[in-house]
C-alpha cells in the first residue's frame, strides 16, 4: 500500500512539473509572437473570427464574423451575411475584437493553467490563428476555440 501511495505521489509531482513546463513553453511562444505582432505596428486591419464556445451560449449571427479595426479600435463586426452585430453581441466578443485583445486573452488563458491549450500562430504577423482551450477536463461546456483567418492590413 505504501508503494502504491508513493507511485501516486510521484505521478502527481510529474504531472505538476509537466504542466509547469508546458506553461513555460506556451509563455515563451506567446512572448515571441507578440513581439512579431508589435514589430509590424499594424493599427488598421481586418480579419475573420470564428469563436466556438463549448457552452450554452447561442448566438443569432452567422459565422465567421468579419472584424474591422482602425487605429487599434474595433469599428465594425459583421456576420457572414454582412449584418452588423448588435452592441450586446459585440460585448460578448469584445476581448477577441482586436489582435491585441486576442493576445491578452491567450496570456490570461496560459496563466489560468488550463487542462488543454493548443495555440497556432500566424508565421508572418505573429497573431494567434487558432486558440483551442479546455479549462477543466471532465467539466462539460468549459472551453473555447477561436479561429482567425483572412487577415489583411488596411491602408
Amino acid at each position: 500500500m505504501i508503494n502504491r501511495n508513493i507511485r501516486v505521489v510521484n505521478l502527481l509531482v510529474f504531472l505538476a512539473l509537466l504542466s509547469t513546463a508546458c506553461s513555460f513553453e506556451a509563455r515563451a511562444e506567446l512572448k515571441k509572437n507578440k513581439e512579431i505582432w508589435l514589430a509590424h505596428e499594424i493599427r488598421n486591419y481586418q480579419y475573420d473570427l470564428e469563436p466556438v464556445y463549448f457552452g450554452d451560449v447561442i448566438y443569432l449571427y452567422k459565422y465567421p464574423l468579419t472584424v474591422i479595426v482602425l487605429n487599434g479600435q474595433p469599428v465594425s463586426v459583421r456576420d457572414k451575411t454582412g449584418m452588423e452585430l448588435e452592441q450586446k453581441h459585440k460585448e460578448d466578443i469584445k476581448e477577441y475584437s482586436t489582435i491585441d485583445g486576442v493576445l491578452s486573452f491567450v496570456e490570461n488563458a496560459i496563466n489560468s493553467n488550463p487542462d488543454k491549450l493548443n495555440i497556432s500562430y500566424d508565421p508572418v504577423y505573429g497573431f494567434p490563428a487558432l486558440v483551442d482551450i479546455y479549462y477543466h477536463f471532465g467539466v462539460t461546456d468549459d472551453g473555447i476555440r477561436l479561429t482567425i483567418t483572412n487577415f489583411k492590413e488596411l491602408k
